[in-house]
Formats: C-alpha cells, structure tokens, sequence
C-alpha cells in the first residue's frame, strides 16, 4: 500500500487525509488493526477513532436514513467476468446480499455454534464480503483477516495459529 498510496508512510499519525497521484479523488485510508501497531501505515485513520467521531446529530441522521432503505433497493455493484471473460457489474440489492449471507451461513453450520472464521479473500471480493464477513455477522461469528490482501502463508499460518475454520 505505501508504494501505491506513500502518504500514509510520511502523514502525521491518525491523520487519515491522504492523496495518491494513482488515484486523485483518493482522500480517506482507514486501517483496522488488531494489535495495534499500524506503524507502515501511520497516516491512516484507525477504525477505532473513526467509529467515535460520530456525533448524536449524526446519529439521528443514519437512523433516518435506515429508515427509508428498502430490502430491493441496490447495495453492492460486484464485479465479475462471468462466463464470456469480460468484467461486468452485477448489482446486488440488500435482499439478495443478506439472504446469500444467512444461507451461507446457515449451510456452514455458523448458526450452530461459534466459530472463529479464516476469510483470506480481500473484501472487494464476493466471499471476502458477503460470504465471509456478512455471513459472520449475521450469525454473530468471529472473522480473523489474516493479510491486507491474498496472502497464501498468511491464511495457513492463521488457520493453524488461531485453530480457524
């Protein structure tokens, strides 16, 4: 990432705002970290303080929000290349993504018992997103992310590390 995005190697810590002659609208890198040592990555935003920014005005903003949203209204373009070869998007409604979760779920037996759950698929990706962690939350499981991206190693050394499923 900092080869890519050098900002967040070189920006005051917990800063976030980053630009990436890459990407020009780029503005905002926000890293969840579990040990807490971000240090290649000093100038993203850490989850943890970006979830205590909100104020209780925008609070009541999301709530409003939640409420005009609708089970088939679009939440998610996934992008894939099918079976001619070319990258198309696929829209995908809160239904479909919630229930593909839950069924998921429900077929790997998270709904059974707890579990701690390997997802070594980046979250752009269907599995990483919607098989993975949905599906872990909407059956209340832990997911450890063992890379930043695929890393094959990193999915085998966790898997044995964390006794993963």
């Amino acid at each position: 990432m900092v080869d890519i995005i050098p900002d967040i190697a070189v920006k005051a810590e917990g800063r976030g705002d980053v630009t990436a002659d890459y990407f020009p609208t780029f503005r905002h890198f926000i890293i969840i970290d579990r040990d807490g040592d971000n240090k290649p990555y000093r100038g993203a935003w850490k989850y943890s303080d970006v979830i205590k920014m909100g104020t209780e005005e925008d609070r009541l903003k999301l709530a409003d929000i939640e409420r005009q949203i609708r089970p088939d209204d679009p939440v998610n373009i996934q992008y894939t290349s099918g079976t001619t070869g070319q990258p198309k998007g696929a829209t995908l409604t809160h239904h479909n993504v919630v229930n593909n979760a839950y069924f998921v779920g429900r077929r790997a037996g998270y709904n059974e018992k707890r579990t701690i759950i390997c997802i070594p698929n980046p979250l752009y990706h269907c599995f990483g997103c919607v098989m993975g962690s949905l599906s872990a939350c909407v059956h209340l499981q832990t997911c450890v992310f063992p890379a930043p991206s695929f890393d094959a190693l990193a999915a085998i050394q966790a898997i044995h590390e964390e006794k993963l499923v």
